[in-house]
């Protein structure tokens, strides 16, 4: 903040002082709250009788109405403090969005942690209630907020990717929010691809996203998105040691009833911070995903994810339509250090690349270092967890821990632990649409033409027993619900997956010959916040 200089007249320098502490602020409650007490705090100033009488200085309209005394006390600032996050999280009812926009098909979501988890709790209820709209109005009032003074921002989304309803979940936020009347909300969005980018690379304000988790552990649906080291990754940027400090110490202990305490603690202070904005639990049906990153030291979406897995083989594996893990590219279960600090993987022998390119612990080192060094988007993720790699032997390697993780064998089934084949991945940048993929997996990427069509043929070096039934698999992009549920309706393609939607799939069920499943699987859709993103005073 800028201060002005001394003037030589009182009679001005009580003018400025009495200006400064009656006009609210131009964008942001940051500077109000810094620049009144500033201004009030002269107690010499506001005591002087002769010139707080002085009837000409006091109705002099152009000083009042002056905003470059502001704007310039203002500069550049950050746009969400913890109390407007606040009266966004009260202003909300989830059970409104619920009944208008999915007919009572979700349910409310007044946490990270999904219902049924080990140590789920409901803190955004406790602290918000189902919603409270006077004290959203209070929290806005205290920040300097008023009908005349509006706080204006924009909220982000994704028209198609979560199927046809998105438009209508903002929309439903929109006016809940503006129904403070102290609240301006421009809605905007972006195709999945574009929008992608954006929020990681710091551009979006406000937006919606989705969750589903990369491994089974209460762990995975916190930190991501409140750590220092991984929130970046999903462009929210929150940062606060004290989550920080519990979420380690919760993620590292082996005791349930410290967990549970841990876990409170975190979702208490979870919704004092409001780091994101849990918002719904939708069921899963068949999305119009688009490919964002094909390189498995990048990518951080569900559909790429697949893809990679298909190609790729991480350290484990998953028994296909269960929880339990078995081997992948490694030869068995990992050993674990008395500390529980260290796991040792033996790698299969023999395991080739499709290109016929032979795998050994080193492969795992260099898959470390890329993902280290290139600092992709999924880099936090691992990066949370694992303090170095090294390989002990041709087909030995160990994985150095920053504390004792008992879900550390779960982590090792995700795609960031799938290696790159160096011939299809450089080893100096990420390569989000590598033209060919000869990866451990049971198909290999043979050609991909974005925002069309991908085609998977069966890789002839896979090393298990589960080699790939259909030989060649077409992979059609749609770039939308309706035109990919047609699609399935008149049979131009044989299986459609990742989210035509609740709609499109209550329609779907009543087509005669179709089989439509749905997953109760806990995808979570919720608001985030670029707790960095800046603004000028204006």
């Amino acid at each position: 903040m800028k201060h002005k200089s001394l003037y030589a007249l009182l009679a001005v320098l009580v003018l400025l002082s009495m200006i400064m502490a009656a006009c609210a602020p131009a964008a942001t409650p940051a500077p109000a709250e810094t620049q009144a007490p500033a201004a009030t705090e002269e107690p010499a100033m506001t005591e002087e009788p002769a010139m707080t009488e002085e009837p000409a200085m006091t109705e002099e309209p152009a000083m009042t109405e002056e905003p470059a005394m502001t704007e310039e006390a203002m500069g550049p600032h950050v746009l969400w403090t913890k109390e407007l996050r606040q009266a966004v999280a009260a202003s909300i009812d989830r059970e409104v969005i619920v009944d208008r926009v999915f007919e009572g098909r979700n349910t409310p979501a007044y946490h990270m942690v999904p219902p049924g988890y080990p140590y789920a709790t409901e803190p955004f209820l406790d602290k918000y209630g189902v919603r409270d709209l006077e004290l959203a109005r209070q929290l806005l009032t205290d920040a300097g907020y008023s009908e005349e003074n509006p706080f204006t921002f924009t909220l982000w989304y994704p028209p198609e990717h979560y199927g046809t309803t998105t438009a209508d979940v903002v929309q439903v936020l929109k006016e809940q929010m503006e129904e403070t009347g102290m609240m301006q909300v421009e809605l905007q969005s972006q195709n999945w691809a574009e929008y992608v980018d954006s929020f990681v690379a710091g551009e979006l304000p406000f937006f919606i996203l989705g969750w589903f988790p990369d491994f089974v552990d209460p762990e995975n649906w916190l930190t991501p998105f409140a750590s220092c080291l991984a929130s970046p990754d999903n462009g929210i940027f929150y940062c606060n040691e004290e989550m920080d400090s519990l979420l380690q110490q919760a993620a590292a202990s082996a005791d349930p009833a410290e967990r549970e305490q841990l876990y409170q603690q975190i979702g208490d202070l979870y919704a004092e911070e409001v780091p994101t904005i849990p918002m719904f639990w939708e069921p899963e049906f068949i999305t119009t995903d688009e490919v964002n990153s094909l390189d498995p030291q990048d990518a951080y979406s569900t559909h790429d994810w697949e893809i990679l897995k298909n190609t790729g083989l991480p350290l484990m594996n998953y028994t296909p339509g269960t929880a339990d893990l078995v081997p992948g590219a490694a030869a068995d279960f990992p050993t674990v250090s008395e500390d529980g600090k260290s796991y040792t993987f033996t790698i299969r022998e023999g395991l080739e690349f499709a290109d016929g390119t032979p795998v050994t612990a080193q492969t795992y080192v260099d898959s470390w270092d890329r993902l280290n060094t290139l600092e992709g988007q999924v880099s936090g993720l691992i990066q949370a967890y694992v303090e170095s790699v090294e390989a002990t032997g041709d087909l030995t390697v160990v994985y150095h821990l920053k504390d004792s993780y008992g879900f550390f064998p779960a982590l090792s089934a995700t795609a960031p632990f799938i290696p790159a084949n160096p011939n299809d991945y450089p080893a100096d940048e990420i390569d989000q649409f590598p033209e060919k993929i000869d990866g451990l997996g049971p198909y290999t990427m043979v050609s991909y033409v974005p925002g069309e069509q991908m085609e998977l043929a069966a890789n002839p070096n896979y090393a298990l027993d589960d080699t790939a039934i259909i030989p060649n698999v077409i992979i059609r992009y749609y770039a939308d619900p309706t035109t990919l549920s047609n699609a399935v309706e008149s049979g131009e393609v044989d299986i459609a997956w990742r989210t035509v939607g609740p709609v499109e799939a209550t329609r779907l069920m009543d087509v005669e010959g179709l089989t439509v499943t749905k997953i109760d699987a806990p995808a979570l859709r919720y608001l985030a916040f670029n707790h960095e993103f800046m603004v000028d005073g204006q």
